[in-house]
């Protein structure tokens, strides 16, 4: 054989081994599933655990929720003017900086107070709310806060979806922008974290729980954030079947003015073998995710029963009606000092609800 034919024959059949080798390599990684490592390495790619922590506030008779995960922070709802400094304290002591979400139900003072002063202390990405106008100074400030960020509300659209970290969150409500009952503006979410769920939704009512079974969208959540505090006109029996939830939250005040939770929802709650947390009882609450299962960081309250109208402990009327010219004052203004007995009503409750009662404000103090 001449040596140049020879040279040719060798190159070809190096070329040949190499190229074997090549698709062997490319098999052993498909099979490992590795990346070519051993199985005591890892590639940079393969994800590390997470965990998303969810903390429903002790804010009295109003809703505040936090979830966090990995860094990224959603804020539904901020409770009342009075325990507004608490949340933003406890967003601090969490270590918030900034919020992804920012989402306020509807606009009743006990929900949106409290973003107010997050909004004011909080760099937000997103704010999501109703479309609807209030007539109130707290939803004034609320807007005045939002254009200070120099951003614009996002409408909630039923079925959109939003990314949350590794997990994510779907608007389930309002489906229409009319309403005779604002309650029924709540905004409704369903956040998805592995396969694990949270649902919540303001104060919605049996109506806009209603429409939320007729969108079609999934429904069945580990955990829910009841309704309007345990309103008898919320968490209606078709809702909460679907809902079918592990573990339920209440948040409300003690002793709150309003009664809330109501009989007839935790007599459903219990019919349904919901075990039951309640800020009122039990102060705020953590649960953990880590995708798989929720845990509490406290046991069930255990406790079903309803609440009773009356007055918080040490709580002090927020509001002094006059019960013959209809008007309702601070505590503090100086027409309080001169009003006859017989005409002065402590008042334990928002300013408009003083307002639906069809009262109107002093012109002095308000």
């Amino acid at each position: 054989m001449d040596k140049r034919l020879k040279k040719v024959m060798i190159l070809l059949f190096c070329t040949l081994f190499l190229i074997s080798g090549c698709q062997q390599s490319d098999q052993s990684e498909t099979e490992t599933g590795t990346g070519g490592l051993s199985s005591e390495g890892l590639t940079s790619e393969t994800p590390k655990e997470s965990k998303l922590k969810a903390y429903f506030l002790d804010v009295g008779q109003g809703s505040a929720a936090v979830y966090e995960t990995e860094g990224h922070f959603l804020l539904v709802d901020g409770g009342d003017r009075s325990t507004s400094s608490y949340v933003v304290s406890y967003l601090k002591n969490l270590g918030v900086e900034s919020l992804d979400y920012c989402i306020a139900t509807h606009y009743d003072a006990d929900h949106i107070s409290g973003l107010v002063g997050c909004l004011n202390v909080f760099p937000v990405d997103c704010v999501i709310a109703p479309e609807y106008e209030a007539d109130s100074k707290i939803y004034d400030s609320f807007k005045k806060m939002v254009k200070n960020q120099n951003l614009t509300i996002t409408a909630p659209v039923v079925g959109e979806s939003y990314s949350f970290g590794e997990g994510s969150f779907t608007i389930l409500s309002p489906k229409d922008t009319q309403y005779s009952d604002e309650n029924d503006y709540s905004v409704g979410i369903r956040l998805v974290f592995g396969d694990t769920s949270f649902i919540s939704a303001g104060d919605a009512s049996a109506l806009s729980e209603y429409e939320m079974l007729e969108s079609g969208l999934e429904l069945k959540s580990d955990v829910y954030v009841v309704n309007h505090h345990g309103s008898e006109t919320s968490s209606s029996e078709g809702f909460l079947k679907a809902v079918s939830p592990s573990y339920a939250i209440i948040s409300c005040g003690l002793n709150n003015s309003y009664g809330h939770p109501a009989k007839q929802t935790m007599d459903r709650l219990k019919a349904l073998d919901i075990e039951l947390f309640r800020t009122d009882l039990q102060g705020t609450l953590t649960a953990e995710s880590d995708g798989k299962t929720i845990s509490f960081l406290t046991e069930a309250a255990g406790d079903y029963t309803a609440g009773e109208a009356g007055i918080e402990e040490g709580q002090t009327a927020d509001y002094i009606l006059n019960t013959i010219t209809m008007v309702f004052h601070r505590p503090d203004c100086s027409s309080v000092s001169t009003m006859n007995e017989k005409n002065k009503q402590e008042f334990y409750g928002t300013r408009e609800e003083a307002e639906q009662l069809g009262y109107r404000a002093c012109k002095r103090c308000l």
